[in-house]
């Protein structure tokens, strides 16, 4: 009896044996699993930053493209505008010409009134009558 209770003390001392080596390595896997997840915050935070720097690359892309757009249609607004009082120049100053020609060759240039415009607002034209020569005595 004696050696079977050496046998279960031995065995008991065996199992208790396994079970701190147990508890050991459990608690050796809970540290390893706490310092994953911690490693695994601070990697998804990383990743958080570099998509925010993407976009934020991105972004400036964009922007500066939308600036250079921005930029260049100013310029072609400018040069349009700048276009258009030329053409504006140019047609006055050929409106100027014919009516000094047509004056040199005897037409007096009918201009209407405003209150003939009013009445005739579908066109308005140029008139041209001969010029009376003048009588010379």
């Amino acid at each position: 009896m004696e050696e079977r209770c050496l046998r279960l003390e031995w065995s008991l001392a065996s199992q208790s044996l396994k079970i701190s080596a147990l508890k050991s390595k459990i608690a050796a896997l809970d540290a390893e699993y706490d310092n994953n997840v911690q490693r695994l915050r601070e990697l998804k935070c990383e990743v958080e930053e570099l998509e925010e720097a993407e976009k934020d690359g991105f972004y400036r892309a964009q922007t500066g493209e939308m600036k250079d757009f921005k930029e260049a249609t100013n310029g072609f607004v400018v040069d349009c505008q700048i276009r258009m009082e030329e053409l504006r120049d140019e047609l006055n100053e050929v409106l100027k010409m014919e009516g000094q020609l047509l004056n040199y060759f005897g037409f007096r240039i009918f201009t209407p009134t405003t209150k003939m415009k009013k009445k005739k607002k579908k066109r308005t034209c140029w008139n041209l009558e001969p010029t009376p020569e003048p009588v010379t005595g």
